[in-house]
């Protein structure tokens, strides 16, 4: 998503000569966690709607960088939230993968009898469906943020 346009302000932030810091304040901060994955970019969009939504007219400059710290304070919890999603998924990422080279060296090079490699295939199966069905509910839980 792209930063460029700042949403419209409220009659109080127009009052303000220092709605750009406000604004750049949180835009810095919310572009840093985007880049990192932190924050969807549909979540970005409202972040910056909502931040046209503060007291104002702002004191001075050093006033408009704490408000917009302070609004920001919102906002970090939520990337906390999605850096923990991340790092869970990505560990189920990499676990399926390592089910996957089980079963398929359990097919292509272990040498027992038909019998065990179907009950350890169908066992290993069962566990690579509960990944994916925990890699949903984290999508799920992901898409009921943004």
């Amino acid at each position: 998503m792209s930063f460029e346009s700042i949403p419209e302000e409220t009659s109080a932030l127009e009052q303000s000569p220092f709605k750009d810091v406000y604004f750049q304040t949180i835009k810095n901060r919310v572009e840093r966690l985007q880049e990192q994955g932190e924050l969807p970019e549909e979540y970005v969009k409202g972040v910056l709607e909502r931040a046209g939504y503060v007291e104002g007219p702002f004191e001075n400059e050093g006033d408009a960088e704490e408000k917009g710290r302070e609004f920001l304070s919102a906002v970090e919890p939520i990337a906390e939230f999605m850096r923990g999603l991340n790092n869970a998924e990505t560990h189920l990422l990499n676990f399926s993968g390592d089910i996957n080279i089980a079963m398929e060296t359990l097919e292509t090079k272990v040498d027992i009898s038909e019998e065990k490699k179907i009950k350890i295939s169908d066992d290993l199966q069962a566990i690579r469906n509960q990944v994916d069905n925990y890699l949903n509910k984290i999508k799920a839980a992901r898409a009921q943020i943004v």
